[in-house]
C-alpha cells in the first residue's frame, strides 16, 4: 500500500501547486460578473457591475479583455474550490488509512478468528487445514 500513499502524496503536492497558482492569479481580480450569450451563432459578452443588473453592458471587441479577465477569474475560482475539496478529501483518506488499514484487520484478529478469503485459495491444502481450524474453533 506504499504505492497508493506515494500516488496520494504526489497528487497532494500537485494540488498544492495548483492552489498556490490560483490564489496568486486571484490576488487582484476584476469586479463584477460576466454574462455570455450566443446570438445568431456569435458569442456576445456583457459586463454586470452588480448582481441585480440582469442584462449588463455590452462589451464590444475593444473591451474584450474585460470579458477575458472575468472569465479567467471565474475559471481560477472554480479550479481553486475543486482543488481544495479534493485536497481535503485526500487528507481525510490518508488519516483514515493511517488509523485503520484493511490489511491490518486480519492481523488484529486472534488466531481462532482468522479467515481471509483473499489470502487463501479454497482449492489449496493450506486452505482446507486453515478452514478446519476455523470450523473447529466455532464448535
Amino acid at each position: 500500500m506504499n504505492e497508493l500513499n506515494e500516488i496520494l502524496s504526489q497528487r497532494m503536492a500537485d494540488l498544492n501547486k495548483i492552489i498556490s497558482k490560483c490564489r496568486k492569479a486571484l490576488t487582484n481580480p476584476p469586479k463584477g460578473t460576466l454574462r455570455a450569450v450566443i446570438i445568431k451563432g456569435k458569442p456576445r459578452y456583457y459586463y454586470r457591475a452588480n448582481t441585480t443588473d440582469r442584462t449588463g453592458k455590452y462589451l464590444n471587441s475593444r473591451r474584450i479583455n474585460t470579458a477575458v479577465r472575468l472569465a479567467q477569474r471565474d475559471y481560477y475560482q472554480s479550479i481553486l474550490n475543486t482543488a481544495i475539496d479534493e485536497l481535503d478529501a485526500i487528507e481525510m483518506l490518508m488519516k483514515v488509512r493511517a488509523a485503520c488499514l484493511m490489511e491490518d484487520c486480519y492481523d488484529k484478529l486472534v488466531e481462532a478468528q482468522r479467515y481471509d478469503p483473499f489470502r487463501y485459495d479454497p482449492r489449496s491444502e493450506s486452505y482446507r487445514h486453515h478452514g478446519d481450524k476455523h470450523n473447529a474453533s466455532q464448535h
